[in-house]
Order: structure tokens, then sequence, then C-alpha cells
């Protein structure tokens, strides 16, 4: 009787592996064993020790044969088999591996922008339950959507909707210089936010970040980047930093830089009790970031549903003060304002409103990225059941041997199924070594900071591992099973057309390819064919020979000194002031009604800019009808330049020395001038009413027109006389052309997408069509040899090859035009001034693919015509 049980999984694995008449020796000497070392060393060395001696049996002498073994050693042959095939047709290895290993990397890359655009904000604590607001008007037919709020929606909402638990602010800044040593440097991404803001967002604070935080009205906070910046590495909380205006901002604290997975990167916020207009109480104004935290559990939506009637409570007064109209006459006349919440996580993809404090992403991209993606992987796919086909009479007597042999048809699928893994596993290992080589550029072209996206954040590896698989039994499933229906007795009398049946399939997944190709290489012409329109368009202004100096409000009086000195060069024409230009942002609006019209239901809402009287002619911008404004007259202060589209919405036949006031103000602007319609916004929106009014006080950046040659050394000239007028401040400029087609990014991004994609569609497509024009030459050998020894010629014979593939794209252009056709017209839709697609356009992508298609047909078509007649009629 033993003293001690042995490990009882112990037990049961040896009997697991154990050959049955070895068993009962094995363990009554291991038990044995067991009870010496328990009465020497106790119960947990003993068992130890047990499954220590339990493995070191794991031999080959005592392990029993599996009941799977045949199905092991099937697999082991089958994977060696696949191994020998491969280095045997070494060229169609390459070809098969490369190609798909090129479709996979470019499906990675996609993954990993797609998976990368679904996580933007959601690495915040709370970012289920935080919410931002957006704001829908509707004001005598122009209709805004705005990513903003108004100031007092904060403490409102927060009071008067129990689901709310915090609610915080962002006011966004203009850059401001800030003191590094000696000089000043130019800050970006700065912010005014509320102290309760940090209670939403949770930030994580390297220095500082306690009670108290910008609760000061001179307190920021920096990020980790910013604070490197002015003070290294150490600690800069409690110390102060200084602003160009004088400013003493004391440092309440340093949080981590936040992740490029965020709808903002603000590196200095300032407390927003220093804003003193956070405080008022308008509510027709909207110029604030709101963002609420709600509770668990709370539906935003059912929150959304009781906006409506805090509006009344709030919004109705303000606009019977202002507007002379109730809330609901209002709304009576087709007019509305609502507010809406929206997930903090859905503003990334699905928020594209006015004044969104980040450009954001769009999930339309996605959903394009996506079909491009699985596209291409199909066609990768497509083509490598081609090619195995096409292979196929090359081993049509390998398989009718194994057949006579007495191999079973699952056996042969079995073989052929995992030919296609390895082959999508060598391409899967391939594709990851091109990601990331290519990653650097992804991210340069993207914006993106990926590092690691098979084991970092992303966390790809097992989707990548789970796809080489499937992707190696999808591809690889019509092979196998096409292969295995050869005839054996058939295909050993020689008889291949026999033994293989016809593949219509085959003809349909040819037309599929190029149906793509074509699609996608109209999506390409089209794209840039609107780049170019909108490159081309007459813009009302002229961007050409415009340099920009910023920061010019640091001048402060010395402003016109600095102009006065530049215009005596003879190489510059004109100078403007101005916080507006065209090719930037800086937007206001307001409602104006013609001098005879008073309250909101005539109003006209209009872009208000602020400019002086060399704006108009600095710019190259065209009056139309009356005069700029002159600097000299007193009167022209009380007076205004509109834009044409503000000239139609008021109705004047002729608007010069007409009249206009603001709503909710009787004194009275008179029109001076009239300019041509310009472009200051995408293309994607109507031209809006603008009106100009003369105030030489709002020079933030100036615009210098210039006739040089040599535009370095106009640069070096300015910057001498900068530093002359504004020493220890940085210069910085900038070129209006070039801001114009920074303007046009996402169209050249889009275009350079959908060429690379579908230069690499057309690319597969051709691969597969190589693949069955191998096929058909193989298949119609003897058929060559004989048309030869009649007197064909090879253009006979390759035109004789080509038309056969001449129908599959005929019918592949039959399908596609008109898809590609209704696809580009919607995405066209998009922009309110756009081009057309046209017949020409059409005509070209199709004639394209045909003659990429007849170059790839013609290499195989005449090494199959060139081919001894004899030796082919001997083959059969």
């Amino acid at each position: 009787m033993m003293d001690v049980q042995p490990p009882k999984w112990a037990d049961r694995f040896l009997e697991l592996f154990c050959k049955g008449y070895l068993l009962e020796e094995i363990q009554g000497d291991l038990y044995e064993h067991l009870q010496k070392n328990y009465e020497k060393r106790g119960r947990l060395i003993s068992a130890l020790m047990y499954w220590f001696q339990v493995l070191n049996f794991l031999r080959p002498f005592a392990i029993k044969k599996s009941q799977n073994s045949n199905i092991t050693i099937m697999f082991k042959y089958n994977f060696l088999i696949a191994i020998r095939n491969l280095k045997k047709q070494r060229f169609y290895s390459v070809i098969n591996i490369s190609g798909l290993a090129i479709a996979i990397a470019c499906c990675l890359i996609i993954a990993i922008f797609v998976k990368d655009e679904l996580n933007y904000d959601k690495h915040f604590e709370n970012h289920k339950n935080i919410y931002r607001i957006s704001s829908h008007m509707l004001f005598n037919g122009n209709e805004f959507r705005m990513a903003q709020s108004p100031a007092p929606m904060k403490d409102a909402f927060k009071s008067d909707l129990p689901e709310i638990i915090e609610s915080g602010r962002f006011r966004t800044h203009v850059p401001i210089l800030l003191q590094k040593g000696d000089y000043f440097v130019k800050q970006e991404n700065v912010a005014f936010a509320d102290a309760s803001i940090l209670n939403i967002f949770k930030l994580q604070f390297i220095h500082g970040g306690g009670e108290n935080t910008l609760d000061n009205p001179e307190s920021l906070l920096l990020s980790r980047s910013a604070s490197e910046k002015y003070f290294g590495f150490e600690n800069p909380v409690g110390q102060s930093i200084k602003s160009s205006d004088g400013t003493l901002y004391q440092i309440d604290g340093v949080y981590e830089d936040l992740p490029h997975q965020t709808h903002f990167h603000f590196d200095v916020l300032l407390s927003m009790e220093g804003y003193e207009h956070s405080k008022n109480t308008v509510w027709l104004s909207n110029n604030y970031s709101n963002y609420f935290l709600l509770k668990d559990g709370a539906d935003y939506q059912e929150v959304n549903e009781k906006l409506p009637e805090i509006l009344k409570t709030y919004v109705g007064p303000r606009l019977q003060e202002m507007a002379q109209i109730s809330i609901e006459d209002f709304e009576a006349s087709g007019n509305f304002l609502k507010y809406k919440l929206i997930p903090m996580t859905d503003i990334h993809l699905h928020s594209n409103l006015g004044a969104e404090i980040e450009a954001n992403g769009s999930m339309d991209n996605i959903y394009l990225f996506s079909a491009v993606g699985l596209f291409i992987l199909l066609l990768a796919c497509i083509n490598f059941m081609n090619l195995a086909t096409a292979k196929s009479a090359g081993r049509a007597k390998e398989v009718g041997m194994r057949k006579v042999m007495g191999s079973r048809k699952r056996f042969l699928i079995a073989q052929f199924l995992t030919e296609s893994t390895v082959i999508s596993l060598i391409s899967f290992a391939l594709a990851i070594v091109l990601v990331y080589l290519t990653l650097p550029y992804f991210n340069a072209f993207t914006g993106k900071n990926i590092v690691d996206p098979l084991f970092g954040v992303l966390n790809l590896w097992p989707y990548v591992l789970i796809s080489s698989l499937v992707i190696g039994l999808l591809a690889g499933i019509y092979p196998a099973f096409f292969l295995s229906r050869f005839q054996p007795i058939a295909v050993l009398k020689g008889n291949l057309s026999t033994g293989m049946k016809s593949g219509k399939l085959r003809n349909l997944l040819v037309i599929f390819q190029f149906s793509i190709s074509i699609i996608m290489i109209m999506a390409t012409a089209v794209v840039y064919k609107q780049l170019r329109y909108s490159q081309n368009k007459r813009l009302g202004y002229n961007t050409e020979q415009v340099m920009i100096v910023d920061n010019t409000y640091t001048l402060g009086e010395g402003l016109e000194a600095f102009r006065n000195e530049l215009l005596n060069d003879s190489e510059i024409e004109n100078a403007t002031a101005s916080f507006f230009l065209p090719t930037r942002g800086g937007r206001s609006d307001y409602p104006f009604n013609r001098e005879e019209n008073s309250g909101a239901e005539h109003a006209i809402s209009a872009q208000v800019w602020q400019v002086d009287d060399r704006y108009i002619p600095t710019l190259g911008m065209e009056v139309v009808s009356g005069r700029n404004f002159d600097d000299s007259r007193a009167i022209d202060t009380a007076s205004v330049v509109i834009n044409q589209s503000m000239a139609k919405r008021l109705g004047y036949e002729d608007p010069i020395g007409k009249k206009l006031k603001r709503v909710s103000e009787e004194n009275k602007i008179t029109i001076i001038g009239v300019v041509e319609d310009f472009y200051f916004d995408s293309f994607k929106q109507k031209i809006m009413p603008l009106v100009f009014f003369l105030n030489s006080d709002a020079n933030y950046s100036m615009a210098i027109r210039y006739k040089s040659d040599d535009p370095l050394e106009l640069v070096a000239k300015v910057e001498n006389l900068w530093q002359e007028h504004a020493p220890g401040q940085p210069f910085e400029y900038s070129f209006m052309d070039q801001e114009y087609r920074a303007k046009l990014e996402e169209e050249r991004r889009l275009g350079t997408i959908f060429s690379f994609f579908s230069s690499l569609a057309i690319v597969i497509a051709c691969l597969g069509l190589f693949a069955l024009a191998s096929f058909t030459a193989e298949q119609r050998r003897k058929e060559i040899g004989i048309r030869k020894v009649l007197g064909a010629t090879v253009g006979n014979v390759v035109s004789m090859l080509f038309s056969s593939f001449s129908k599959l794209l005929t019918i592949a252009i039959l399908v596609s035009v008109p898809l590609g056709y209704y696809l580009m017209g919607k995405w066209l839709e998009e922009f309110v001034y756009r081009t057309e697609i046209g017949i020409g356009l059409i005509i070209g992508s199709c004639a394209l693919v045909f003659l990429i298609a007849w170059i790839t047909v013609s290499a195989q078509s005449f090494q199959a015509a060139r081919s001894n007649p004899a030796d082919n009629l001997n083959h059969e």
C-alpha cells in the first residue's frame, strides 16, 4: 500500500502516450520511485520528480501508434510534395508568390490604415461616456453645420440634464509667441480650456496637474513636447513663461503628448478663466467646443430628444431680443436651430463640420479603401487559380498516375490545398517584410506614426495568421477540385482536353479581373481630372507671386513703416495686412439685411472680412462695379465692398450706393463696390456671400505681391528688413500658390492612392491573363502545329489566340463602364464645382486596358506561334 498517490494528470498523460504493453511495467517502476522519494523528500518534491520521470519517458520507443498517424504522414508528404513542386516550377512559383505577396502587403497596409482610423480617441479612460455637441442651423436659406456651440451651454446643460456629470470647453487660439531664452518662439496648437475639461479627458500628467489646476487666469499646461522645447528635461511646474504681449503665465502641469489617434492635439492649454469672452451669455454665437461626460448607462439619444425644449428656454429669449422674432415664428418660417450630442469616438470618421478642431477622416474612405483592398486580394487569388489551372497540363499525368495507383480524390484535394497554403504562408512572410519596409513611407504619406503594426498597439498578428490560412484555402480550393477531377484514362492516353473539363469559371474570373481594373483606371482618371480642374479653375484672385509673412501683429505701430520700406523696393508691387486670406482658415459670419428690412426673416448670413484698402489689388481681385476702399476717405469706414454672391442674394439690380445693416443694429452701411466671386473654401462648398469692411488693425499676416524672378533673394531681403523692425521675433513666411496647392492635397493624395492600386490591379490581372494565354497555347498546341504546316503565319496564330481574349475584354468593358461611370459620378457629386467624366476618358481607359492585355497575350502567343510545328505534333 502506497503512502502517496501519484499526480493524477501526470498519470493520465503517461497513459495517453505510452504503448500499452510498456505502460504497466513503467508505471510500476515510477510508483516505486514515487514512494521512495516521498519518504526521503516529501510530497511536493516527489510529485515534481514523478512529472519529470513521466516526461523523460516521452521517447520514440515508448510512444504508442496514433490513430491519426496516417493523416500525419499524409500531411507530411503533402508538404514535401508542395516544396518539391515549388522548386520544380520556379518561374511560376516566383510569379505566384510575388503577386500574392504584393497583394497581401497592400491589404495589410490598408488594414493598418483602417484599424488605426477606427481606434481614434479610444485611449481616453472615459471615452465611452464622452460626447461633443454640434450645431445645425438653417437661416433664410443659409445652412450651417458647426462643430462648435455657444459659450453658456456648458453650465446650462449640466444644470438641466441629470445625465450629465461633467462639462467643459475648448476654445482654439491662434499661435502665440512664447519666450525661449532671449527669443520668442511661435507656439502652434494653443487653446483655452476649462479646468473641468481635465475631469473629462483625464490627461496623463508627468508633472503637476493637482488640485486647482487652470484655476488661475494666468496659468497654463504644457504637453511633454512643448515643455522640452522651452525647459529641456527639467520640471517646469511653478515656473513662469512669458508671451510676446508681456503676459507671464504660471505653469500648472506637464501632460503626456496625446497619441496621433486623437481628434485634437493641443500643446498649450491656457486657463479659460483668463478669457473674458468665455463668460458671455450669448446663445446665438457658436465659438466653443463643448464636451460632456455622461453617467454610466445614460442614453445620449434620450438626451438629444430633450434638447429642443432646453433651446426654447435659453435661445428663445435671445432670438427675440436680437432678431425680434419668437422661436415659434422662427421655426414656422422654415428656419431651425438644432444641437446634437455625438459620441467622441465618432468624431474622427463621422463628423466633417465647420470649425472642426482638426481635419477629420472619413468613413467613406474606410469603405472605399476596404473595398479596394478586398478587390486587390480577390485579383491575386484569381490570379493564383488561373496560374494553377494553366499549369494543370504539366500535372495531369501526375494526377492520373496517382489515381491509377489508388489515391482517392480527397487526398488529392488535400495535397493541392496544402500546396496553396504553403504558397500563402510564404507570401504572407514576404508581405510582412514589405509592410515593415514601406511603413516609413506610409507614415509620411498619411501623417501617422505607426511603428509596429503586428505586435504594437494595433496588434494585428492574430488576424494575419488566420488570414494566411484562410487565403491559402480560398485560393487553392478551385484548383484543387479542378485538378482532382482529371479523368485518369483519358489523361494517360494523352488526350488532355478530354481529361480536363473546359473552364467557364476561368473566363468569368478573367472578366471580373479586368472589370475591376477598368473601374480603377477610370477612377484614377476622374480623380486626376478633377484635380486638374481645381488647379486650372479661375479662382477670382491670383495666387502667383504672393509671399505671406506671418506674425505681423507683433510689429505693432511699426507695421506701416515696415510696409513702406517694402514698397520702396522696385521688385515689390503691393502689400496688404489682414487676418483673412482665401487660402487659409479664419472665418467669421454675421446676418445682414437690406436697409428697408428688419428682423431675422429676411436676413442674409455673410462672411465678414476686415481688410485694408490694399487688399483687393494686392490679391489681384477684380472690382466688377463701383470702387475699392480708399483709406484717405473717412466715409469708407462706414462702407463695404461685397462679392457677387452677396449682391445676388440682396437682389439689387445695381447695388452701388445701396445700404445694408446688421441684424439687431440700425446703423446703415453703404455698398461702394462689388468684386468678382472668388473661391475661399473647398470646391465642395458653394461660394458664400461675403462683405469686406475697412479695418487696418486686422493685421495678423501680410501678403506681399512681388515681381522678382528670384524668390529666395526676395525672402532674404524681407527677412533682413523684418529683423530690423522686429528683432528677436521669429520670421515666418510662405507662398500663396503653395498654400493653395496644399488645399488640394486630399484630391492629390486620393489620386496617388488610386494610381498605385489601379497599376497593381492591372499588373495582377495581366499575370492572370498571361497564365490563361499559356494555358490556351498549351491546349491548342496541336492545332497551332497543323495551322503552321498549312501555311499560317505568326501573325495569324497570334491573332487567333488573342481573339478569344478580346471577347472576354469586350464583356469586361460592357460590365465595368456603366458601373464605373455611376460610381465616379457619385463621387463627383460631392463637389459643387466639378469636371465631367466625358466619353474621351472612358474610351481612353478601355483602350489602355486593351493595349496592356494585348501586349501580355502577345508575349505568350508569339512564343507559341514561333515554335516548331513538328515538335507540337510529336508532343501530341
